[in-house]
């Protein structure tokens, strides 16, 4: 961390009541602040914040692992007298005031003091200074194990286009990388029956027979099949700097890589088969296609009226290959696989902070079917509320990255 960026956040923390004057204040953040921050347990409520929050105590009997305590607290610790060293010299250069007296203060004001910080309305304190506290986050990162997945805005950007359909759940899988990182991308929806936009843009520009979605032209070369397309812009993103090393290790752990498979392999077949389940569900899957704008009116009818009747009538074949009897039943018993997963996480997200690359494609599969008959009623069951919670946990941290 550069003397700079010290030098900013010292700045920051001045603006904070809580910090304002007061050296001890960043071990007092460090050792007490922090653990709880990055276990998700940092937000008391009032009754709560006034003496619990100063038990020191609670970070040595939380349920983080020994070594890891040591290191997330060894690793604050000498930030934190960073921190406070660059302060102090801000302090002799001018650049930061004390207006409530320091350490040597008379014992009437210190005792005011205490009583101020006892009685200071925590969570209040953390929605006001959330703004303050940003640049103190991202500097910690590091040393955490939860490190912001976005993007480096400062570099130059990869040209990215998509070739999809909407109800596509490995198409929705290649956005959702790319939201979360908050890297733009343009999309071309591609006519089920004609296939136009590639025949005109992909198979005479690459010489490719390639038909399938998603296809994806990154910075001007031809990347094909959803994986292999996730794993070319991760490179490509850390080739240009734009993601660090630590970040893709984070996003793509060896538990992250074995649950995008099941999603692709195990999941997102039984899509298909859910939302062909009758023709009146068919027809509904197609009715996206009225939403393209560049789809004429023919277009448009003879996807949604052909396009429905040609996969209700493949749906028997398509469960012949995958050896699916009741294709509710089937989907229901791959999402209480996948509920046992999230009832083991310890925080928002599998991943911790932020969604890994497993989670990415589970939620991909049910976002490309998020409208349909066939996904509300499996949301919608009793007996999967946390599938559902979780779901929109997930869709809204997307939302919010945009």
């Amino acid at each position: 961390m550069s003397t700079f960026t010290r030098r900013i956040i010292n700045e920051k923390l001045n603006k904070i009541p809580l910090f304002k004057g007061k050296n001890y204040g960043y071990v007092w953040y460090a050792y007490n602040i922090l653990p709880r921050k990055y276990s998700g347990q940092y937000l008391y409520q009032p009754e709560d914040s006034r003496n619990e929050y100063r038990n020191h105590g609670h970070f040595w009997n939380s349920t983080f692992h020994p070594i890891k305590k040591i290191m997330l607290f060894s690793t604050t610790v000498m930030v934190a007298m960073q921190l406070n060293s660059e302060r102090n010299e801000a302090f002799s250069e001018g650049c930061c005031s004390d207006k409530k007296g320091d350490l040597e203060s008379s014992k009437d004001d210190k005792a005011n003091q205490k009583t101020n910080i006892r009685s200071w309305n925590m969570s209040s304190w953390f929605r006001k200074s959330k703004k303050d506290l940003g640049t103190l986050n991202r500097s910690f990162s590091t040393s955490s194990s939860n490190l912001n997945m976005n993007i480096d805005e400062t570099k130059e950007a990869l040209d990215v286009t998509i070739y999809q359909y909407s109800i596509c759940p490995f198409c929705n899988k290649v956005k959702a990388v790319l939201d979360l990182v908050k890297h733009p991308y343009s999309v071309i929806e591609v006519n089920p029956l004609s296939k136009k936009e590639i025949k005109e843009n992909i198979t005479e520009r690459f010489q490719s027979d390639y038909k399938k979605v998603p296809i994806c032209v990154i910075d001007q070369d031809l990347s094909l099949d959803s994986p292999i397309i996730v794993k070319t812009l991760i490179e490509k993103m850390e080739e240009k700097k734009l993601l660090s090393r630590a970040q893709i290790e984070q996003f793509m752990t060896p538990s992250a890589m074995k649950w995008s498979k099941w999603a692709d392999e195990k999941l997102a077949v039984l899509l298909f088969p859910n939302i062909t389940r009758t023709f009146e569900e068919s027809f509904q899957a197609f009715n996206y296609v009225q939403d393209v704008k560049s789809f004429g009116f023919v277009d448009k009818m003879s996807n949604q009226w052909v396009g429905a009747l040609a996969m209700w009538l493949a749906q028997g074949k398509i469960k012949k290959k995958y050896g699916i009897t009741d294709e509710r039943l089937a989907l229901q018993d791959a999402v209480n696989i996948w509920t046992e997963e999230l009832q083991r996480r310890k925080d928002n997200f599998v991943g911790g902070t932020s969604p890994d690359y497993g989670e990415i494609c589970v939620y991909a599969c049910f976002k490309a079917i998020e409208h349909l008959d066939a996904c509300k009623e499996i949301m919608n069951r009793q007996e999967n509320i946390i599938l559902k919670e979780w779901y929109n946990t997930v869709d809204s941290f997307l939302n919010k990255t945009l």
